[in-house]
């Protein structure tokens, strides 16, 4: 199983898998993201802050292409 963090902006994408970060558009079809979680198969969960409507486009991806997500809430994330 494959992990990769996302950090949500307002125009990108930030994606971390533990090795490298890499940076996307954070645009409506979201299809430079989509070519890179290809890369690992129907093995990858993201993790990711809803952020306010900036999230709306990478939960709708995970929703149509059946990519397990799970929504962080950082107020209830031990420290």
């Amino acid at each position: 199983m494959n992990f990769i963090g996302i950090d949500v902006g307002k125009q990108e994408l930030v994606a971390y898998d533990g090795k490298k970060e890499n940076t996307f558009p954070n645009t409506p079809e979201l299809s430079e993201l989509e070519a890179f979680l290809k890369n690992y198969g129907e093995e990858v969960t993201l993790a990711f802050e809803p952020t306010s409507t900036y999230s709306r486009f990478l939960e709708i991806l995970c929703w149509n292409k059946g990519i397990p997500s799970w929504r962080l809430n950082p107020r209830i994330l031990p420290t």
